[in-house]
Parts: C-alpha cells; sequence; structure tokens
C-alpha cells in the first residue's frame, strides 16, 4: 500500500476544498443577458408554463392575436322603467292680452235695389293680422230671374259668393264668404251686397279672429 507524503497530501486536501466550496450551499451567482443567447435558441421547452404575461407581448402581437369580431347577440329585454327625474323649474308666467276674437251680428232686412252695392254689415279691428268669416241669409224671387251678391272685403282682400234663383217663387239660401288679411292701422271688414229688384238679405253675421300671421 501507498501512503502520500505529507506535501502530496496537503496538494489533494486542498484541491477536495475548493471542489466542496464550488458545489456546497454558497455559490457565486451568474447573470445571462439577451446579448450573450444566440438568436433563435430559446424554444418553449425553455420558457416555464404560464409566466408569459401580457405586458411582455407587443402591441403588434396583440393586435395579431385579436379575433374577429363576432355577429351581434339578441337583443336583451328591456329594463325596469327608472325613478322620475326631478321637476324642472317653474317657467315664466305669460303675459295678460285682450280678446283676440271680434264679431257683429245683424237684422237687417236689406231690399236689393239693381246697380247699387249696399252694406249690411261693418265689424271695426285694430291693427293686425286676422281671419274673418261671414255669412248672410239670400231671398230671390224666381220670376225674374233673380239673384244676389255679397262680398266681404277687409285690409285690401275681397270674397264674393253669387246666388241665383231661376225658377218661380222665392228660394232660401246661406251665403258663406271668408278673408285673410293685415293691417297696419285699425280699419272695417265689410259685408255688402247687390242684386236684382224683390231680392233680399237678411240675418248677416261677421267675425275677424286675430292671428300671429298670414301663412
Amino acid at each position: 500500500m501507498r501512503v502520500f507524503t505529507s506535501g502530496r497530501y496537503a496538494a489533494v486536501t486542498s484541491t477536495l476544498a475548493l471542489v466542496v466550496a464550488c458545489g456546497g450551499a454558497s455559490y457565486a451567482a451568474i447573470v445571462v443577458t439577451g446579448a450573450q443567447i444566440k438568436d433563435n435558441t430559446v424554444s418553449t421547452q425553455d420558457i416555464k408554463d404560464r409566466t408569459i404575461k401580457t405586458k411582455d407581448i407587443s402591441a403588434g402581437t396583440k393586435d395579431a392575436l385579436a379575433g374577429e369580431v363576432g355577429p351581434a347577440g339578441p337583443a336583451g329585454a328591456t329594463g325596469a322603467v327608472g325613478p322620475s327625474g326631478p321637476a324642472g323649474p317653474a317657467g315664466p308666467a305669460g303675459g295678460s292680452y285682450p280678446s283676440k276674437v271680434y264679431s257683429v251680428a245683424a237684422e237687417n232686412f236689406t231690399w236689393m235695389v239693381p246697380g247699387s252695392l249696399q252694406q249690411v254689415a261693418s265689424l271695426p279691428v285694430p291693427a293686425g293680422t286676422y281671419a274673418a268669416f261671414a255669412k248672410a241669409t239670400i231671398g230671390t224671387n224666381g220670376s225674374g230671374g233673380g239673384h244676389v251678391q255679397c262680398e266681404l272685403s277687409g285690409g285690401g282682400q275681397v270674397d264674393r259668393q253669387l246666388v241665383t234663383n231661376d225658377g218661380p217663387g222665392y228660394a232660401y239660401e246661406v251665403t258663406y264668404t271668408q278673408i285673410v288679411f293685415t293691417t297696419d292701422t285699425a280699419t272695417d271688414v265689410a259685408l255688402s251686397c247687390f242684386g236684382t229688384s224683390a231680392n233680399y238679405v237678411h240675418m248677416e253675421k261677421v267675425t275677424a279672429i286675430s292671428v300671429a300671421s298670414a301663412g
């Protein structure tokens, strides 16, 4: 059996101590950087499962991984009615205005004079825009080819209606006329008639309603 000399024993002992020091609980940390890794050498086997996070992926890669938009789903059920909102502030009080309707009724029994236009009713109105209406009962004598024409006028506007009677005896008819006009000053809305003799106008009425504007 060979026995190590003292000098050779010391060398072996030192070598064993170094091996123990390197393999024991204490060791030097080694840092590997990206520059030291060869391109295209890291594979899926080198990456621990479920360790890659969203922040580690580029925006372009995220967009590439996004799937297509699917079809719209069915409409959901109508939700419950929410509570009523608070009441809004009260609006300003409206102004007080005079009546905007003017009317006159007459019981004149006016016999017609051939070739003469006779006023049978008149209604004064102040400046403004109006829709005016008139009616009258006309009596015509058919023995002489009786006829009566009435016209409603005001603010430069006129509407006419003709009543004729070609038969024997008297006939009765109600005429209706209407106008829309604007006047800058007070004016009269007048109903006037003319016709052949033995014919008359009765139960006249004129009404004017003030409106915001003439359409």
